[in-house]
């Protein structure tokens, strides 16, 4: 990552949606295991990760353009894996089904060692990695928190007897429900979740990823402040937990609209308003869009975001103010003063994508733009007529 600036001008045009992360590592696994194909998976480090994983466990899939076909499911061995931590949630579950001893190369954040330790699985810590162990016993599985309880959910089809609970809640099972519904699945839900009915599915069915709808949220953001654009590839119908971010613009009397798998941002401010953003889809793009108000905002329950999000939250709080944005935090509440312009500056994304393009966009409207170290690509935002170097 190197330093990127953001240059004063105004964002334009239309552009096709980034696949949905989640929608599209989920749908892999389930490609994987009914041997199916799956469409728009995009090439992201996540992605890329996935499809290793799943050879590293046996799995074997051809590629053309943008359909990956599997013709050999993953199967019970023994192997080091090299993931990110994203496809670990989604791996870990995988191997624990199947069968064998794998071992996730790397170091892991106390967020999945606690995953870990709420699981009745054999596993251990070294240097290389994680080691699990399993003997893949037909047994159900209660989960106290959700960190492996979508990839637990996944791996249903290979246990249909099983039965899946989580007792920190159900925001996990929404999307990947539907998910498993259109390869066939249809899941029962009485104190937890188990195969209710199983409809095979055609070996040339393709599941085609729809656009996440959160990560055009900051696309979107870029329009409301400097011009026009327009976000292509969004399925209408989507589980996707960002599918709301439509409707918390037109709550903020934005000017968006929808239609036909498209939404579409025209420059415009919000009013004087109180946002509440702790169920909000993209809390970031709200934070950022205070600061342009026509007023006064004040901003309440950035507390009550999970960790990730309220350090995400935080670190653009700070960046924001340090190029101009007029906000004050008192107790648990931000206090934010709208301006037409900020003034710009230096920034650090911190690695963020989310971070960097939330930054970018009021840099769009700076007065001398902004300047980002450690920032992920912003080539998207050149799609839309905004100068960058």
């Amino acid at each position: 990552m190197r330093n990127t600036t953001v240059y004063p001008g105004s964002a334009n045009g239309v552009v096709t949606a980034p696949s949905s992360l989640d929608e599209a590592l989920s749908a892999i696994v389930l490609a994987a295991i009914t041997r199916t194909s799956v469409r728009g998976a995009g090439s992201s480090v996540d992605t890329i990760s996935m499809f290793n994983g799943l050879f590293a466990m046996g799995a074997k899939f051809r590629q053309q353009e943008d359909v990956v076909t599997f013709y050999t499911a993953p199967k019970k061995g023994s192997a080091n894996i090299e993931c990110t931590h994203k496809v670990l949630v989604f791996l870990l579950p995988l191997c624990i089904a199947l069968g064998g001893e794998y071992t996730f190369l790397g170091e892991f954040d106390s967020h999945i060692i606690a995953g870990l330790k709420s699981l009745d699985i054999d596993w251990s810590v070294s240097e290389k990695g994680v080691t699990i162990r399993s003997n893949r016993q037909n047994r159900d599985t209660a989960l106290e928190d959700e960190t492996f309880a979508a990839g637990f959910m996944l791996t249903l089809p290979l246990n249909e007897s099983a039965k899946l609970s989580c007792s920190s809640g159900k925001k996990f099972a929404e999307l990947t429900v539907a998910i498993m519904q259109d390869f066939g699945y249809r899941l029962f839900d009485q104190e937890g979740y188990s195969i209710a009915k199983h409809r095979k599915v055609d070996t040339n069915y393709i599941y085609s990823v729809g656009g996440d709808y959160g990560k055009s949220a900051y696309l979107l953001l870029a329009g409301f402040l400097s011009g026009e654009v327009g976000v292509t590839g969004l399925l209408a119908g989507s589980m996707q937990s960002g599918r709301s971010v439509t409707d918390e613009f037109k709550d903020l009397k934005l000017r968006v609209n929808e239609m036909n798998g498209a939404v579409f941002a025209k420059k415009s401010r919000i009013g004087e308003a109180v946002i509440d953003v702790s169920g909000m889809a993209e809390p970031i793009v709200a934070l950022v869009l205070a600061c342009f108000c026509k007023g006064k905002c004040v901003i309440k329950n950035a507390e009550k975001l999970s960790d990730e999000r309220r350090e995400e939250f935080d670190i653009t709080a700070k960046a924001l103010q340090s190029i101009g944005a007029d906000i004050i935090k008192i107790g648990q509440e931000h206090f934010i003063t709208g301006s037409k312009k900020l003034f710009g500056g230096n920034v650090n994304a911190h690695g963020s994508q989310n971070i960097a393009m939330a930054l970018a966009a009021a840099g769009i409207v700076s007065e001398i733009g902004v300047t980002l170290s450690n920032a992920p690509s912003l080539d998207v935002l050149q799609r839309l007529g905004v100068t960058i170097q």
